[in-house]
């Protein structure tokens, strides 16, 4: 199966429409950029590991959460290797 990982990062109160999206290919290339680019306060984000997508363009969460450290945990305790 082809998992891909998701985040979303917008400043806290804004409309989520406007967020920016990234999309992940591993876990690995996750943390690369977590560690040149690390969370801030005035931000909001979303982490998603997807198994893809329902037809009507929907994707299908698999692990989610709003911190990294925790998107990680899970990740690793739910055993799927991306």
């Amino acid at each position: 199966m082809n998992y891909s990982i998701l985040v979303a990062e917008g400043v806290k109160g804004s409309d989520c429409a406007y967020y920016d999206v990234m999309e992940f290919l591993s876990l690995k290339d996750l943390q690369k950029y977590r560690a040149s680019h690390s969370e801030k306060m005035k931000y909001k984000y979303s982490y998603l590991l997807s198994s893809g997508t329902r037809q009507d363009g929907h994707h299908i969460g698999i692990v989610n959460a709003d911190h990294f450290k925790k998107f990680v945990k899970l990740v690793k305790e739910s055993g799927i290797n991306i």
